[in-house]
């Protein structure tokens, strides 16, 4: 089975990589960093090819999808565990008075529209697998049934428009002849650095990584053509768009 990680420089990516490149049906592993090398944390026995993406830019997508497309001839599991919360563009807007044009931007940039081009240029792979799977991992905030407190906009607006597109994309891949199971999970309040200045106030203890990512794998191995086109806990408990 090939494996691709996005976002394998962040902590649910490193600790996917980890755990898929010690799977030993695996036979290729790859995984993408912000830089042109592995992150400094990464595991050095790890059998994985890593490879540059800013997903913010529609050339390294194009750059990323390509070297795939020359090392591999198809991809088995992809799982997009990048995402953008707060840095330089800004942080989680607390009321509209907050709101710039340039967070909400770069915001869907990184959480949808990247991802989504990088699906979309890597079609071919996902069609020579004979059981592709693609998970899109996206956040309970950004459901709008499920949307209580407001805030947020430009993270809640992305992830709800992520959600859009996995459905869409599992749509079309369900008329396509190996029908690609494409699905949006919540990873669930996990102790990161996108999350870890905004748990505080939490009550209940955040998951650590490598506990979220076994999660997902277990979801992953579960999976079923009918799950296509869900949005889903790490426990397969289906969520409101």
């Amino acid at each position: 089975m090939n494996t691709l990680t996005i976002g394998g420089d962040g902590d649910i990516g490193a600790a996917l990589t980890s755990l898929l490149a010690k799977e030993p049906a695996n036979y290729k592993n790859f995984a993408t960093s912000r830089r042109a090398e592995p992150p400094e944390d990464a595991d050095a026995d790890a059998e994985i090819t890593w490879l540059p993406l800013d997903l913010a830019s529609k050339r390294s997508i194009k750059t990323a999808t390509q070297h795939l497309g020359s090392s591999c001839s198809s991809l088995d599991l992809i799982v997009f565990a990048s995402g953008y919360l707060h840095g330089d563009n800004g942080d989680p807007e607390k009321g509209m008075k907050e709101i710039e044009s340039s967070n909400l931007i770069h915001s869907y940039l990184v959480n949808t529209v990247g991802p989504l081009l990088f699906f979309k240029d890597s079609i071919k792979l996902i069609k020579s697998s004979k059981r592709p799977i693609v998970v899109f991992l996206s956040a309970q905030v950004g459901s709008i049934e499920d949307n209580r407190t407001g805030g947020w906009y430009s993270y809640r607006m992305a992830k709800a428009a992520l959600n859009m597109a996995v459905k869409n994309l599992a749509l079309e891949c369900s008329r396509m002849p190996n029908k690609p199971i494409v699905v949006a999970v919540h990873p669930g309040t996990t102790a990161t650095k996108l999350s870890k200045p905004f748990l505080k106030h939490r009550k209940a203890v955040p998951s650590e990584p490598i506990d979220t990512a076994s999660a997902i794998l277990r979801l992953v191995d579960g999976l079923q053509t009918s799950d296509s086109g869900k949005f889903l806990t790490t426990s397969g408990k289906t969520l409101p768009w």
